[in-house]
């Protein structure tokens, strides 16, 4: 459906900015462990046709960079 499309296109423009932070860090630093947190909120709101729909994200990204030694 359009709005599965709509969910998907919003997780990749979120995701994707993520990756490529990560590929840029991880080359620099050593990156001991990272935790990702998203949250989607979809809200419909109508009878038999649709009359309102709203879509939400938040996320929260913690990186613990370490020295090798601290492996």
């Amino acid at each position: 459906t359009s709005r599965m499309n709509e969910i998907k296109d919003m997780l990749l423009g979120v995701v994707e900015p993520i990756s490529d932070s990560y590929n840029y860090l991880a080359s620099n630093n050593n990156i001991k462990e990272i935790q990702v947190s998203l949250g989607i909120k979809l809200d419909l709101e109508g009878n038999f046709i649709l009359a309102k729909s709203t879509i939400g994200a938040n996320i929260s990204v913690e990186l613990k960079l370490g020295k090798n030694h601290d492996w």
